[in-house]
């Protein structure tokens, strides 16, 4: 078997249990307070796109997991660092693809619990697009600012996460939405929020890949 498909099948088989679960227990809780919402206030207030940007750390947290737990054991075993961080990279393009259809989803019923009809097709598109990016950001962040720490050391990793985490940092400020699916800040345009946020996230990814190349492989993730 090609090992960048050995890593992803095995990183899917290892937590794909764990995000459905949480995944699962949050859409409950959601809905729950959404029809709590729908029967004690007029007009009942949106909360899924408010609770569901905690897809977009998800993801982050993702990335730091296989890099502090999951790189080791790979490499152990004769798989290639360039091949590992392939196979982790296509888990994490899933789980931001995943992720980015849920949202929308998951407003659209939403607005359906509470007799609406404002949602529509552009909106849904302007939610899967601004969800994709940001949780490409966070991924790459999130491996970034994991393998700095990994390559230099707690302490010397740390004059690495600011950067890391600059791709984070443009999704939240430039990405975040609303209640209703509208893009919360008004800095720029969304076309070019979007090519900001693609551009900090493929510069990032270049830091990340430097520092994973061929890097020494620790027993902690903290060097």
């Amino acid at each position: 078997m090609n090992p960048r498909r050995q890593v992803t099948e095995h990183l899917l088989r290892t937590y794909k249990s764990a995000l459905i679960g949480f995944a699962g227990v949050f859409v409950v809780g959601v809905v729950i307070a959404d029809i709590v919402a729908a029967r004690v206030a007029d007009p009942a207030p949106g909360i899924w796109m408010y609770v569901a940007i905690a897809f977009r750390y998800w993801v982050g947290i993702i990335a730091v997991i296989f890099i502090s737990n999951n790189l080791r054991q790979f490499v152990a075993v004769g798989v290639t660092r360039r091949d590992f961080m392939a196979g982790a990279t296509a888990v994490g393009v899933l789980a931001s693809v995943a992720f980015a259809v849920f949202v929308p989803l998951g407003h659209g019923i939403e607005y359906a619990i509470h007799g609406g009809s404002g949602f529509s097709a552009a909106t849904g598109f302007r939610e899967f697009a601004a969800t994709l990016v940001s949780c490409l950001a966070s991924f790459v962040a999130g491996s970034a600012a994991c393998a700095g720490i990994y390559r230099f050391g707690a302490w010397g990793g740390l004059a690495l996460v600011i950067p890391a985490l600059l791709p984070a940092a443009a999704a939240t400020i430039f990405l975040t939405t609303d209640s209703d699916g509208q893009i919360a800040a008004d800095h720029l345009s969304f076309p070019l929020a979007l090519v900001v946020c693609l551009v900090a996230t493929a510069a990032v990814a270049v830091l990340s890949h430097w520092e994973l190349k061929d890097v020494t492989i620790r027993r902690s993730a903290l060097g």
